[in-house]
């Protein structure tokens, strides 16, 4: 067959064959795309009550109790050196003096060694309330790891529950299918009646015209 050059359907013909290219690059971008879609990085025991409270305990931050309390006995210690050292140290007219240094020095030394005292117990405190989180993570782990048989017994029960629930759900749904059913058949058992009695009808009438 030979092809006509002045068919006015050719363009129509061509703009088809280039959405039909368009639509087939679409569909092999889109299965590219859901080829190389990363894997999920969540573990398979996220929604797993243990873990979750593991996870959270980790990720939760120790108290600032510990600075808190640190900056209150600051203040007061402060105060307290204000009180006692300040007639020895700030009324002289040079503190820093020869005659002076040996006072002053003590004054401050009085005043920074509680201070880096208080400051650093405070820290070690709340390090040591984080390693006790830490530690205590590490224990429920070792008897997790040390009885599998309750992780397993665990497992098989949230399976067992979850096989009853869908059971269940299975069991509604055959009973209300049963009983639809059932209403369904009265409903053709009574239509079947009332074309009977029609049919009934309509022959005694035709006997009576004939």
């Amino acid at each position: 067959m030979v092809n006509n050059p002045n068919d006015p359907r050719r363009p129509q013909r061509r703009q088809q064959g280039r959405d039909r290219n368009a639509d087939a690059g679409r569909r092999e971008a889109d299965l590219g795309a859901t080829r190389d879609a990363p894997l999920r990085g969540r573990p398979a025991n996220e929604n797993e009550p243990a873990s979750a409270a593991m996870t959270a305990s980790l990720r939760r931050k120790p108290s600032h109790t510990p600075y808190y309390l640190a900056f209150v006995l600051s203040l007061l210690w402060i105060f307290l050196w204000f009180w006692s050292f300040s007639a020895a140290v700030l009324e002289k007219p040079n503190p820093f003096s020869t005659q002076s240094m040996p006072q002053t020095m003590t004054a401050l030394a009085v005043l920074v060694l509680p201070l880096a005292l208080v400051w650093t117990t405070a820290y070690f405190f709340r390090q040591a309330r984080q390693l006790r989180q830490v530690s205590e993570v590490l224990v429920q782990t070792a008897m997790r790891l040390v009885r599998p048989q309750d992780i397993a017994a665990d497992g098989l029960a949230s399976i067992a529950q979850a096989v009853r629930s869908e059971v269940d759900v299975l069991v509604g749904g055959v009973e209300h299918a049963v009983q639809r059913a059932s209403e369904l058949e009265g409903i053709v058992h009574k239509e079947i009646s009332a074309i009977e009695r029609a049919f009934g009808g309509n022959e005694e009438r035709i006997r009576t015209l004939v």
